[in-house]
């Protein structure tokens, strides 16, 4: 049944600039239950998605088994969104206890709060491979300031 939790299997779940502004953390928690293995999550102007979404994945790890095959997250414009929360995701759905090889192939954080620049060192971690980019974070309510460079490898994956 198409409404049955992990009815549509294999899934990419894409959340388009239109639909974000309408999306709760309720409502994406529900389309995740319905999802049976998310290979490609990309989230746009989801402002009213908080952090406390990817908190309650922790205590629901019947959801956290939906991103058990995760290969690309992409979250563009999702303000409340935290650096700390989206760490704490990538760690309850055991991308850190992957081999480094079957991590994730593209992270983009783009228009996310990120709180502390030790983040990013975590972060990358959750990619398959280390790679060169340019960091740019909000500080004091101005965008796009650059933040350090993080590794190198140029066509293999993205984490921008």
């Amino acid at each position: 049944m198409a409404a049955s939790e992990g009815s549509w299997g294999a899934c990419d779940l894409v959340i388009d600039s239109e639909l974000g502004p309408r999306l709760t953390n309720h409502r994406f928690v529900n389309l995740v239950r319905y999802c049976g293995d998310v290979k490609h999550l990309e989230v746009r102007d989801a402002r009213s998605l908080s952090s406390a979404v990817f908190g309650c994945f922790s205590a629901r790890l019947f959801l956290a088994k939906s991103f058990a095959s995760l290969e690309t997250v992409k979250l563009t414009n999702c303000s409340n969104l935290t650096s700390s929360s989206i760490l704490a995701f990538m760690k309850a759905i055991g991308v850190l206890d992957r081999p480094k090889e079957d991590r994730l192939r593209c992270m983009r954080l783009a228009g996310c709060d990120m709180q502390a620049e030790s983040h990013l060192a975590e972060l990358n971690e959750c990619l398959g491979i280390t790679q060169r980019e340019i960091f740019f974070e909000r500080r004091n309510g101005q965008d796009d300031v650059q933040v350090r460079h993080v590794a190198s490898v140029i066509n293999q994956s993205s984490f921008d």
